[in-house]
């Protein structure tokens, strides 16, 4: 029972399409006029049931079932429809949260416009050729200190303490330059994963497709399942890729920001909606491979 897809119970005689997985029936769908008529001998323990009422007043119901009682069937009998339903919900929930708000999978288009613009003005390559020649100058003028003070009879008394500034100065630029070069593959990222993002409708898209056929009385394959599940990791996973870009584009701001590494963390956080759709895909692949299926199949 935990594989029939029809509407209604399966009865003898009726005509069905199935997939065979090492000679075991999978995934059975009813065909033909069988698929819509009320069973006349079901398989619940062999005993016979009386035919469904067409006109809707027998204990049988209408033909089809009502559509809580549909919806009811879609729920417990497969995996596939609940977990594309789970997709879709988590389309509308936080995808990312930060700065007081949250964006969902809708709300992320224009806040990846944003960010593309404003990394679009980072010239990565600018700023550290700037530091580089700060750098060179600062060697340059702890080098002049260094030999004025050599040269001086009375010791240049202030020579050390400009020379200790200098350096400071010059390992401050060094981690900045540093935190740069750490950043600019994350930065690369992210402009290609905005490139990238409306790829993220696709589980969307594929969650919706499984849902109408599911309802529709279709057949479903496994493969449905492993591309909505597929689909659905491709989506968490350009968030995860839009959300460490964002702290990157942030990190090299941040003398500007003032945030450290700790408090920018803090301040972008993927939200509930990315994991769920995480949840969902990997159960909906788990699913479509035959490794987990609906536990209220068949009660």
């Amino acid at each position: 029972m935990s594989d029939w897809r029809g509407d209604r119970p399966p009865a003898v005689g009726m005509k069905v399409d199935f997939e065979s997985e090492g000679g075991i029936a999978r995934d059975i769908y009813p065909l033909g006029v069988a698929a819509f008529a009320g069973p006349a001998k079901v398989f619940s323990g062999g005993s016979a049931a009386p035919a469904a009422s067409g006109s809707g007043s027998g204990s049988g119901g209408p033909v089809g079932g009502s559509i809580v009682d549909k919806l009811k069937s879609q729920l417990t009998t497969t995996l596939a429809f609940p977990l594309a339903l789970i997709v879709v919900i988590a389309f509308f929930l936080p995808a990312i949260s930060g700065m007081d708000e949250s964006f969902n999978q809708f709300d992320l288009g224009k806040q990846a416009k944003a960010v593309g613009a404003q990394i679009a003005d980072t010239d990565i390559n600018a700023r550290t050729a700037q530091m580089d020649q700060d750098l060179q100058n600062i060697d340059q003028d702890i080098a002049r200190q260094r030999n004025a003070a050599a040269n001086d009879i009375y010791g240049m008394p202030f020579a050390s303490y400009d020379v200790s500034h200098l350096e400071e100065r010059k390992t401050q630029i060094q981690q900045e330059r540093a935190a740069l070069a750490k950043s600019a593959g994350s930065i690369g990222m992210l402009k290609t994963t905005i490139s990238a993002f409306m790829l993220r409708f696709g589980a969307l898209a594929a969650a919706l497709a499984l849902l109408w056929m599911s309802w529709s009385s279709h057949r479903l394959t496994s493969k449905w399942s492993l591309v909505t599940g597929g689909l659905s990791l491709v989506t968490a996973a350009l968030v995860f890729a839009f959300e460490s870009g964002t702290k990157a584009a942030m990190r090299i701001d941040e003398v500007v920001t003032m945030l450290d590494d700790a408090q920018i963390d803090a301040a972008i956080s993927v939200g509930i909606g990315t994991w769920l759709i995480i949840a969902a895909g990997v159960a909906l692949i788990a699913s479509g491979l035959g490794f987990i299926r609906n536990p209220l199949a068949g009660r």
